[in-house]
Parts: C-alpha cells; sequence; structure tokens
C-alpha cells in the first residue's frame, strides 16, 4: 500500500522490495484512530519474490506468515535485532511454523544479545506465558549465531549485525542483496558519539533505512526513553541514505500524531516519511 506523495522507489526493472508488515512499537493498539499508519508491531520482509527474509517478528509476523503458507514457501529465513516482547509477539503464531515440511531458520547475534536464538525459544514458547512448548513446531526449526561480521545466508543476502544502545541489547542489521544495501535500526537510543559515527556511516548511500524513531523532540526524556530515540535525531543519522523510513511509532500515537509528525518529517527530509503498515517499496 503505497502512496503518491511517498518518496518511495518504484523500479520495476529490480525485483527486491520491502514490505512493511508491522511498524508500530511496544504493544499492538487497533481501533479506527490507528486505521492509517496501521498498529502490528514490528516485521519487514525484504524479498526478491522467490526468496524471502524477515527482519523481526512482531505481530506483523502473523499476516505475513499466513500469506508464506498460501504461496507455499518452503524456507523462509528471519533475523531478530532483539528480543524484546514487541519484536518476537508473532512469532508463536507464525503459521509455517506449524506446517510439516517447512524449514524455519532464525538468526541472532549471541554476541550482542547475550542470548542464543535458541535460548531465546525455549523462553518465549512456556508457561506461564504460551501454551505450548517447542514440541509443537511442525515445521525444522533451525537456529544460527550471527556475529558482527558479514553472514551469508541461505538465500544469498549477507547481514552485519551492529550494537547499539538499548536496554538488553540490540542489533542493527546491514542486508547486502542483489546489488542493493537495507539498513534496519531495530530500536536504539542515539547520543553515543562513536556509535552514531557507526550507524550513520552504514545510512549513508544505502538504498533504504530503516529507522526507529518513537518519540517526537517535544516528549523525548533521555532518562524516560526506554532506549529509544526521536524522529529529528533519526533524520540526522539515516538522512543520507538514497531513501529512509521512520518506524516504532510511539504506542499512544494515533493517526492524527503521526500524520503531524510525517509532515514535519517530510518538510526536512524529501528521501524521508513515516512507514504504514503493508507498505511495500521497491528498490
Amino acid at each position: 500500500m503505497t502512496h503518491k506523495s511517498d518518496p518511495v522507489i518504484d523500479n520495476p526493472a529490480s525485483d527486491l522490495s520491502v514490505t512493511l508488515w508491522g511498524v508500530h512499537g511496544s504493544v499492538p493498539k487497533p481501533s479506527l484512530e490507528t486505521s492509517r499508519f496501521g498498529c502490528a508491531t514490528s516485521c519487514y520482509e525484504i524479498t526478491n519474490d522467490v526468496q524471502s527474509l524477515i527482519c523481526d517478528a512482531g505481530t506483523g509476523l502473523v499476516g505475513l506468515g499466513q500469506k508464506l503458507v498460501q504461496d507455499n514457501v518452503k524456507d523462509i529465513e528471519i533475523v531478530f535485532s532483539h528480543y524484546h516482547i514487541d519484536h518476537v509477539l508473532g512469532f508463536p503464531f507464525f503459521a509455517p511454523l506449524y506446517v510439516p515440511g517447512m524449514r524455519v531458520h532464525v538468526y541472532a547475534s549471541q554476541e550482542i544479545l547475550g542470548r542464543s536464538p535458541g535460548k531465546m525459544m525455549k523462553r518465549l514458547f512456556a508457561q506461564p506465558f504460551f501454551p505450548m512448548g517447542l514440541d509443537a513446531i511442525k515445521a525444522e526449526l533451525t537456529c544460527h549465531d550471527l556475529s558482527t561480521r558479514k553472514t551469508r545466508l541461505l538465500c544469498g543476502a549477507t547481514v552485519e549485525c551492529l550494537p547499539l544502545c538499548h536496554p538488553g541489547g540490540n542489533a542493527a542489521l546491514r542486508v547486502q542483496w542483489n546489488g542493493k544495501t537495507i539498513i534496519y535500526s531495530g530500536d536504539f537510543a542515539h547520543g553515543d558519539a562513536a556509535t552514531d559515527a557507526k550507524l550513520k556511516s552504514w545510512f549513508d548511500n544505502a538504498d533504504l533505512g530503516l529507522v526507529e524513531c518513537t518519540f517526537t523532540p517535544e516528549t523525548y526524556d533521555k532518562g524516560h526513553s526506554f532506549g529509544h530515540t526521536h524522529w529529528e535525531a533519526a533524520g540526522a543519522l539515516a538522512g543520507a541514505a538514497r531513501t529512509w523510513v521512520g518506524v516504532h511509532h510511539h504506542h499512544l500515537a494515533d493517526d492524527h500524531d503521526l500524520a503531524t509528525v510525517d509532515a514535519r518529517l517530510r518538510a526536512l527530509h524529501a528521501n524521508g516519511q513515516l512507514g504504514r503498515d503493508g507498505q511495500t517499496i521497491w528498490l
């Protein structure tokens, strides 16, 4: 679902696209007041129409999973930026997990997050928070550890991780595939000069940046940000990307709030916008 005013690249010669299945932060908040920008939590699909690479498994993953089953996709790869609940909540409800013959590969950086993806799965699929254990999974589930070096995935993409400032850790992801570069920041707080400089160098000249912007400059309080940033700081870091999209909207923000932020952001950045659930960007 794109809009004529969105600064996205519509390139029919390219078969690589990014679909935003969930751009909300912290918790889904469905209502009539969130119908424009959406309410599903973090989930982004990079695809070449044959293979897909998924970044994070928030509630947006639920709808994506149904589509992948309908399309009879057998091999699926998911990379986690970190394990906070809004980024993993959709995974137990991911339909391909319960289909025999499906092969699901999950990746995360134990070095950055302090826990392997396999250990995270054991905690996620367990009482008292979920009624089924890992033995309910019928697909072939394989967990992989990512380092900060480039890792080539099964789909042919390479992924590199960058540690950012966030409680419990967070790995920004640099995905390079079919000659294109996509940067996904995950959740982070700006302010550390060395880390900000490294992240900015990743965004510089990238084809697409997906960067969190939970707060506005007026509502941002460093002491109570819980490891997040605001759209103005996000634009300062991601503004040199060919296109950048603000994601991880504040859970209490409604369409009116986000439309106001979107207008302010676009006024400063001709290549920027706020993301919406269901939006597809062709690279």
